[in-house]
């Protein structure tokens, strides 16, 4: 029993080690789903065309045009609908609210 403080903190350090790395590790993204129009991601110095499965992450920004619609889907499963022209970077797209669906189908996911 006097051991018990010395084995709670070994535990501890463990849980430390085990932890920091996947919250180090993880990264914030956004995976497109569905395109209309010809949006497209600016990373840098670089532009590209956005397509299902394009990757959206923390250096993009998205340049929406008129007409050009976007559903895109978060880590958690979240899915998020885009109408508005203009520049979004990854911090605009986080703070959207996620779309809501009543149907059955949803509902089960």
């Amino acid at each position: 029993m006097e051991n018990l403080p010395e084995i709670i903190r070994r535990h501890l350090v463990l849980m430390v080690i085990w932890f920091i790395p996947l919250g180090v590790f993880s990264q914030q993204e956004f995976i497109v789903y569905k395109v209309k129009g010809e949006p497209y991601l600016k990373i840098n110095d670089s532009v590209q065309s956005v397509t299902k499965g394009s990757v959206i992450d923390e250096a993009a920004t998205l340049i929406m045009k008129r007409d050009d619609e976007l559903h895109y889907i978060d880590s958690k499963g979240d899915i998020y609908e885009l109408y508005e022209t203009g520049s979004f970077n990854y911090q605009a797209l986080q703070k959207r609210t996620a779309f809501k669906e009543n149907t059955s189908f949803m509902r089960n996911l």
